[in-house]
Parts: structure tokens; C-alpha cells; sequence
């Protein structure tokens, strides 16, 4: 995230990448710990939470 700022990307458009994950993927989600990537949900809030912690 921190090297995404820098170089001047726009760090939200990763929420609307995850956002389109989640759209084509629907329901096929395993439980976070039987799965080999995360609830595309669970990434977005991370996200944010990250966003938020490097902008203070």
C-alpha cells in the first residue's frame, strides 16, 4: 500500500478491484481458513483499514 502511494497510484481503485472480484466470483468462497485466497469481502475492508492507517 505504502509503495502504491508513493508512486502516485490510486490506492481506492483497489477496493473497486476486489469489488469486481467479488461480483464475477459470487458465492464460491470457502471459508477463510479452507481457502487459498480470501472472501474478497475480507479484502476490501482490509484495505480500507490500511488506507486509513497510512494516511494519519
Amino acid at each position: 500500500m505504502r509503495f502504491m502511494m508513493r508512486s502516485k497510484y490510486d490506492t481506492e481503485e483497489m477496493i473497486s478491484a476486489m469489488q469486481l472480484l467479488k461480483d464475477v466470483a459470487g458465492t464460491k468462497f470457502y471459508p477463510g481458513f479452507a481457502s487459498s485466497h480470501s472472501d474478497p469481502e475480507n479484502r476490501i475492508e482490509n484495505i480500507k483499514k490500511a488506507i486509513k492507517r497510512i494516511r494519519r
